[in-house]
């Protein structure tokens, strides 16, 4: 009896530490994730910091480069010249130069001939693959009446000779 009781004071014992323990890691797994969630959140926060710090570098970049662009015409980095306020020069009546690459027609013409060069490959690729297949079933038509001389005319009379002589 006292040892039953024993037993059963220890079971006892020894559930309520495994409880414990699964408590526990529980906790330990909570803290975990909880560490992990901020880690991860305080890493998108720095990667979306850095992106708007690029996105207006490269804003303050490209209108700068405009500005470059109209004031040196072909867009090379050099500062823009500021105007000399003590005298005064006469303004120039000449038209600007634009380059072909700053204009839309230009690439849409890049845009036309390179889909023409494809679909001249594509076509000559279709031709190159139908004549292998056009050379292929003429070799096959061949084939086909061949086979069929051959089980014809030996085959047939032969397997046939050989059930007549059995039967």
């Amino acid at each position: 009896m006292f040892a039953n009781h024993r037993n059963q004071k220890a079971m006892e014992k020894l559930r309520r530490e495994r409880e414990e323990r699964e408590k526990e890691d529980e906790r330990v797994r909570r803290q975990r994730d909880m560490y992990l969630k901020e880690r991860r959140l305080q890493e998108a926060k720095l990667k979306e910091e850095e992106q708007r710090k690029a996105d207006e570098l490269m804003a303050v970049r490209l209108k700068g480069m405009k500005k470059v662009l109209i004031d040196n015409w072909i867009g090379d980095l050099k500062a823009p010249k500021t105007a000399d306020t003590t005298s005064p020069k006469p303004k120039k009546e000449s038209k600007r130069w634009v380059p072909n690459i700053l204009k839309v027609g230009y690439w849409m013409d890049r845009y036309q001939d390179h889909h023409e060069r494809k679909d001249e490959k594509r076509k000559q690729k279709a031709e190159e693959q139908y004549a292998r297949w056009s050379t292929s079933k003429a070799r096959r038509a061949g084939l086909v009446s061949l086979q069929n001389d051959f089980y014809t005319g030996g085959f047939a009379v032969n397997r046939n000779s050989i059930l007549k002589s059995v039967l």
